[in-house]
């Protein structure tokens, strides 16, 4: 492609084997995601690097499950939320395209190509994506939605992240709460669910974890009240959603 990158519209993804910047062969080696299109999101000029969402016509079972997946609408109508409308002077899409919304990209302009379509969303509809994203790490889809990078300058104490684990784990991470920002170190407490705490929940699963006594935990509440053994609760604030299960 030799024009410049546009926000909002659809590329072509080729083969990996014959791009010539390595970047996004690291982040996904499976072949099937190769040859398709790819919504770009945002493009940074100086660097040459643009921001992509994959695009499919069939959702894996989990995406579909999980409604991680946004559809590109047929007409510049708005038909909601989860539709992603075009701009009034853009074509439609062949067939029925969805945006999956598993991981963002990011590669070099210069791997991509033309799409045969010039298929363009609204740029008022972009703020979708981010609204969707925003509900999906909401939700604490964390084993398996990936989250975008955040600025970690500001984070504030008391803000639950996630702690990455090593490539082997099972899981991307792990919740903690922030005690403390000296960026780059921070200072934080692991949060774990009560069910896979052996003090409070004795089964199966939770009798390989060794964790602390219940009196060193504090069980995390969206409302107040006395916590087990009289010990108090850490409270979220009201406009906070709540954690996946009791923690």
């Amino acid at each position: 492609v030799k024009k410049e990158p546009i926000a909002g519209k659809i590329y072509f993804l080729p083969d990996g084997k014959h791009l010539s910047s390595a970047l996004i062969n690291t982040q996904k080696r499976d072949a099937g995601f190769f040859n398709h299109p790819v919504l770009i999101t945002e493009a940074e000029r100086d660097s040459g690097l643009i921001y992509f969402y994959a695009c499919t016509k069939e959702r894996p079972n989990v995406i579909r499950a999980l409604d991680m997946a946004l559809r590109i609408g047929t007409s510049s109508v708005n038909d909601g939320p989860g539709v992603l409308r075009l701009a009034p002077d853009s074509n439609a899409m062949a067939m029925e395209t969805w945006v999956n919304l598993e991981q963002r990209y990011w590669t070099h302009f210069s791997d991509l190509q033309s799409w045969d379509i010039d298929v363009r969303i609204d740029p008022n509809d972009l703020g979708k994506l981010d609204s969707r994203i925003t509900e999906l790490e909401a939700d604490q889809n964390r084993f398996i939605y990936k989250p975008l990078p955040r600025p970690m300058t500001t984070m504030e104490p008391g803000t639950v992240l996630m702690l990455l684990k090593e490539p082997s784990s099972p899981t991307r991470g792990t919740p903690v709460l922030i005690l403390e920002n000296t960026y780059p170190n921070f200072r934080f407490l692991p949060i774990k669910r009560l069910e896979d705490n052996i003090n409070f929940a004795i089964t199966t699963k939770t009798q390989r974890y060794s964790t602390a006594p219940r009196t060193l935990c504090l069980a995390i509440s969206k409302e107040p009240k006395v916590g087990h053994d009289g010990t108090p609760v850490v409270l979220l604030e009201p406009d906070s959603p709540e954690l996946r299960g009791d923690s």
